[in-house]
């Protein structure tokens, strides 16, 4: 089963509901992996995209999780399961107009995968913060 499948049916919305949710999280928020000057570790982190009135857009750190990694990759990976389990407050939820667990639907990062099986490799992206 497809997650957006899984969602419709936990929410109890229909499938096309459940990809205009998604659509609206993937416009407005994204997931990303910043690097700290301080310690040079790798942190997961959380941006909204605001407009300004003249119409510019820009991203606004709203959530940034404590745990940190010695490689963007392993926080990239963090983020992603993270993300799966995240919840937003409930009053914000209900002001977007989305489920408590919409942080589900958001793009996950990509992460180098290495197996030995698998030689596929991924390239993640992180910004110095």
């Amino acid at each position: 089963m497809s997650l957006l499948s899984e969602l419709s049916q936990k929410w109890n919305l229909p499938l096309n509901e459940v990809k205009k949710i998604q659509s609206f999280m993937n416009e407005y928020y994204y997931l990303s992996v910043i690097q700290s000057k301080e310690d040079e570790k790798f942190y997961g982190v959380l941006f909204e995209i605001h407009e300004k009135p003249s119409g510019s857009k820009f991203p606004l750190l709203i959530a940034t999780l404590n745990k940190a990694f010695d490689t963007s990759d392993e926080a990239a990976q963090f983020l992603n399961t993270y993300a799966d389990i995240w919840e937003m407050p409930e009053t914000r939820a209900y002001l977007m107009g989305v489920p408590k667990d919409a942080y589900r639907l958001l793009k996950k990062l990509p992460v180098k995968i290495k197996t030995h099986t698998q030689n596929k490799v991924i390239q993640s992206q992180h910004v110095k913060a």
